[in-house]
């Protein structure tokens, strides 16, 4: 019985980005507000070796002004500030061009403590200083949510 042989190509693969465009470089905007500065300074450091732009302030007062002037996707504040608390900034944020995840820092980590830290608003709470790997942890889940909100947005 005759057979029908027909010329054949290897198989080609065409893949597509997620996205549809080449994936960028991301740069993070962190802002820390402490009035302790080896907090600080110490915060400033551990952010800026993992690559991330950060800005420093004190107080309340000196967070608002930056906050009118620059976009933040992260603050780490300390939850009672000279002239307020992170409540008070997360005020402040609600006004800005995007509102950024505040992560609280405390002496002392129960789970109360962090209880009410989240159910007042908090993205997380991390014991700082002292737990590094909380804070970096904090970092990843706020860059994980922002991409997929950037994948997924919320519908209107």
């Amino acid at each position: 019985m005759p057979t029908l042989t027909l010329p054949t190509q290897p198989a080609t693969v065409r893949t597509f980005p997620v996205h549809d465009r080449p994936p960028q470089q991301r740069h993070v905007h962190v802002l820390v507000v402490s009035p302790e500065l080896e907090i600080r300074q110490a915060l400033f450091r551990a952010l800026e070796d993992l690559s991330l732009d950060v800005t420093v302030c004190s107080n309340l007062a000196q967070a608002a002004d930056v906050i009118s002037r620059q976009v933040f996707e992260l603050i780490f504040s300390d939850w009672h500030l000279p002239d307020g608390s992170f409540t008070d900034l997360a005020q402040v944020s609600d006004g800005a061009r995007k509102n950024p995840r505040i992560v609280v820092m405390v002496r002392a980590t129960d789970r109360e403590t962090r209880l009410e830290g989240l159910s007042k608003g908090a993205f997380a709470v991390v014991r700082w200083p002292g737990c590094a790997t909380d804070v970096e942890m904090a970092i990843i889940r706020a860059i994980r949510e922002e991409n997929r909100l950037s994948l997924f947005p919320p519908a209107a």
